[in-house]
């Protein structure tokens, strides 16, 4: 689960379950409100081999993006409606981006990360 907080009053957050995508907001001044769930699995373009997510702040509006188990990114956009509690409006359509090509190495202790099949710098 990843999140953030668009502003003071608010939390924004996402969650991967079962290859399916859903976002939340909830109030958090003055009290804390429950979490108000969306499904965005069902918006148009889904990957279906959904693993991870996250959530982010796109100019004032929330960039919900999702990596497939194949490397591909998608993301889709979202409004906070100001209320009480605060509602999103998704656009209902998932956009590809451009993902890793490349797998990187771990780099041990003091090393720089590193493209898989490059060697070391210095040999």
């Amino acid at each position: 689960m990843t999140g953030y907080n668009p502003s003071v009053s608010q939390e924004v957050a996402a969650s991967v379950r079962n290859g399916q995508t859903f976002v939340g907001i909830r109030s958090v001044s003055p009290t804390v409100s429950p979490f108000h769930w969306y499904n965005l699995s069902t918006g148009l373009n889904y990957p279906t081999d959904t693993c991870t997510v996250t959530v982010n702040n796109l100019a004032n509006n929330i960039a919900v993006q999702v990596m497939t188990a194949s490397g591909q990114v998608w993301e889709m956009a979202c409004t906070v409606i100001q209320g009480t509690p605060p509602t999103l409006s998704c656009s209902n359509v998932w956009t590809p981006l451009a993902g890793p090509t490349r797998s990187l190495r771990v780099p041990s202790l003091g090393q720089q990360p590193r493209e898989t099949g490059a060697p070391p710098t210095g040999q």
